[in-house]
């Protein structure tokens, strides 16, 4: 899952989002897109769906959380890295 938009994502609020999904990731240990972009009220906070999704994209690169592709019966998610994991 790719984004080919390089544009920054721009939000008032994104430090704050970021530590509020790395949070609950850590809690749950694998979180679907969705389920977090609901819980999290990140569309109250200004962010669209696919800038979240952007953002968690941004997270996995920098090695915080993994992402977690669909298998036969499941959707994609995302994962916390163990300690000391990349």
């Amino acid at each position: 899952m790719n984004f080919t938009n390089k544009e920054k994502v721009a939000c008032p609020n994104l430090n704050e989002i970021e530590q509020e999904a790395l949070q609950f990731i850590n809690a749950n240990k694998v979180a679907y897109t969705r389920q977090m972009y609901s819980a999290l009220r990140v569309k109250d906070k200004g962010l669209s769906l696919n800038k979240f999704r952007k953002l968690l994209q941004g997270l996995s690169q920098k090695q915080l959380i993994k992402f977690i592709p669909a298998q036969q019966d499941s959707l994609s998610a995302w994962g916390a890295n163990k300690a000391g994991e990349k």
